[in-house]
């Protein structure tokens, strides 16, 4: 014998509104299913619909990871039957309605259209493929780490980190930049000059310091490197410290220890 909807809601209804009643609030976005609380989609709106509402209810009231009972055919938001944002004790009496195949008051469906006139105004957010911005809705389809910003797409871009910086890594996989020749970059991200010094030990190094100096007695040339510088200032003959001659005395003359000249008396055989 066929099953009268009316008896059958006069069994659940009670222990229904109680339990939807302990239930939180889902926040949802939802438009009208068609037959209107047809939630499992068999093709018309039962008294099963309405257990499955109140089922879903209460697993959204569990917390943790919603996990859909076996009779919601489609999303959570289905059973969002006033579009409300939220899944409550008022989407349990619409369905109930529906069931009776009560008509829906004007306040809530001024144009008797079988949908209430909140749904027919509701925004369904899209997030298709995006994980971040804006989701259509005013609302947001998440939100990027440090170090990333939002693109267009929807999807989240590394942010170069190169504030101060003019070299280096920039954190993405890039560079900040690169110094010019006779430069490398340091920590902090900018070019430090590299001394020139090599096969050099005197002179300029490229970056305004130098190379080394020369000791006392030799002087740099132009490859950098240090040549002895002859010490004859005030002499005539006699060794230049370099290894060379600071002259030689004609004859008749011995070059003395200053480095002069001194004529040699020439008294051999003479008395």
């Amino acid at each position: 014998m066929a099953t009268n909807p009316r008896s059958l809601l006069r069994v659940f209804l009670p222990a229904m509104v109680a339990a939807t009643m302990l239930a939180a609030p889902q926040a949802a976005f939802a438009e009208c299913i068609t037959p209107f609380a047809d939630i499992d989609q068999s093709g018309s709106a039962k008294v099963n619909d309405i257990q499955c509402a109140i089922i879903v209810v209460l697993k959204v009231l569990e917390g943790g990871e919603f996990v859909a009972p076996g009779c919601l055919a489609g999303e959570l938001s289905t059973v969002d039957g006033n579009c409300s944002g939220t899944t409550d004790i008022v989407d349990i009496q619409l369905f109930i309605g529906a069931v009776l195949e009560l008509p829906m008051s004007p306040q809530i469906d001024p144009n008797q259209n079988g949908c209430p006139e909140t749904c027919e105004d509701a925004c369904v957010p899209s997030c298709d493929g995006a994980l971040c911005g804006n989701d259509g809705c005013d609302g947001s389809c998440g939100t990027c780490e440090e170090g990333f910003a939002c693109n267009d797409q929807g999807t989240c871009d590394c942010v170069p980190q190169c504030e101060g910086k003019t070299c280096g890594p920039d954190a993405c996989g890039g560079q900040c930049g690169d110094c010019g020749e006779g430069f490398a970059c340091n920590d902090q991200g900018t070019c430090d000059c590299v001394p020139q010094c090599a096969g050099k030990n005197c002179g300029p190094d490229a970056c305004g310091g130098q190379c080394g100096d020369c000791g006392s007695g030799f002087a740099c040339n132009a490859q950098g490197t240090c040549d002895c510088v002859p010490q004859c200032n005030g002499k005539t003959c006699g060794p230049d410290t370099c290894g060379g001659s600071c002259g030689d005395c004609g004859a008749g003359f011995a070059c003395n220890a200053q480095g002069t000249c001194d004529c040699v008396p020439q008294c051999e055989g003479k008395t």
